[in-house]
């Protein structure tokens, strides 16, 4: 009977407590907010200021930043915007203390205090609290190598293990990608992005109108990028006549690498990059969203994913032997470089929510999800 009294208390705190960890995915009033401002890294706040901040990171319930306890990292839209990052990747190697990104031949591995392993399976990735990491190849590496970061409205990280309370998968992290919604301040937006080292350019559009009825916000961005040239050191020992050098420059004619080398972080066969976003508010707190992302590249143009297909061969020379039998030495000719490794993901998630608050301040989040992965 004990037993059973104990399972029935869990579980009426659990479904009281189920407002995600990381708090709402949008804010309800204009207090809520300010709670964590774009400025929270800025200057204009001074220590003090900052443990005052409110956060829902790392424990049921709201806290003060001083109270949770729990190593937590912040990423405001000012930080976003003051770097140079590329991707999701790039920042949190830039602001998360301890992350790091490697570039394996198997893509993209993030690592966070030195847990690092194949296929990004060792933490977990949310986009509004909504969980997509797949535990086969990648993970949820789609939306960490996309190069449009102009949704993104903060980005809420819990450093180290966290499996007790978000379940298998976070080992070293769990991040919380949070975007511009339904909520957002209404309008249009239209912005440009280049990165001319890597001949990319972007373009993203938002939008979003609010009434009484409902509210609505539409996202959509595109970037094509055609890569960069770089030297790239490399040995070729597998050749009829070994060499090392930088490809396309210190190889002979008879080597596999005496073509240039290919862009390095180009898109896949040319395919750009997108993103499209829509999310529907109405009635006492429903909320529905759609959101789709594709990115792929290449993997950095290093050594082992470049190789030239021979396509013929070349009479080099002609000598008779002792009994006057001609012998003919000839050298391979290879053609251009080709890609042996290029990643592409495609993923569509789809997400119904409903917000009820109690009279007694109470709040419960209930929320049907789920996604696809192509890759």
């Amino acid at each position: 009977m004990q037993k059973k009294r104990l399972f029935l208390l869990f579980m009426i705190v659990g479904i009281i407590s189920s407002q995600a960890l990381f708090g709402q995915n949008r804010p309800k009033t204009k207090q809520a907010a300010n709670e964590i401002s774009p400025k929270f890294y800025s200057d204009s706040l001074s220590l003090a200021e900052i443990f005052q901040q409110k956060t829902s990171l790392g424990q049921w319930g709201e806290h003060k930043f001083s109270q949770t306890p729990a190593s937590v990292t912040i990423i405001s839209q000012a930080d976003i915007l003051q770097t140079p990052a590329r991707n999701i990747l790039d920042l949190l190697e830039l602001y998360v203390p301890s992350a790091a990104w490697l570039n394996e031949t198997s893509g993209a591995t993030l690592g966070v205090r030195g847990i690092t392993g194949w296929g990004n399976v060792n933490f977990i990735l949310m986009v509004n609290g909504i969980n997509l990491n797949q535990k086969s190849s990648k993970g949820a590496i789609t939306e960490l190598e996309n190069w449009n970061l102009a949704d993104i409205e903060r980005i809420e990280v819990i450093r180290g293990a966290s499996s007790a309370v978000f379940g298998a998968g976070a080992q070293s992290a769990v991040i919380n990608l949070i975007t511009k919604n339904a909520h957002s301040p209404a309008g249009t937006n239209v912005s440009l992005q280049t990165a001319g080292v890597y001949n990319s350019n972007g373009l993203s559009i938002s939008h979003i109108t609010q009434n009484d009825d409902f509210k609505f916000y539409a996202y959509g961005s595109v970037v094509q990028t055609r890569g960069a040239n770089a030297d790239i050191y490399a040995t070729e020992l597998l050749a009829e006549n070994p060499a090392t050098g930088f490809i396309g420059k210190d190889f002979p004619l008879d080597n596999p690498l005496s073509n240039p080398a290919l862009r390095y972080l180009r898109d896949f066969d040319g395919i750009p990059q997108v993103k499209i976003h829509t999310g529907l508010s109405w009635g006492k707190g429903w909320d529905l969203s759609a959101r789709y992302t594709q990115s792929g590249r290449s993997i950095m143009g290093v050594q082992f994913t470049q190789s030239a297909p021979q396509i013929n061969f070349q009479l080099d020379s002609v000598v008779n032997d002792q009994n006057g039998f001609p012998i003919y030495y000839r050298s391979p000719v290879y053609g251009e470089l080709s890609e042996l490794s290029m990643n592409r993901q495609r993923q569509i998630t789809l997400a119904l929510q409903k917000q009820h608050t109690f009279e007694n301040g109470w709040q419960l989040d209930t929320r049907l999800s789920g996604y696809s992965l192509d890759f």
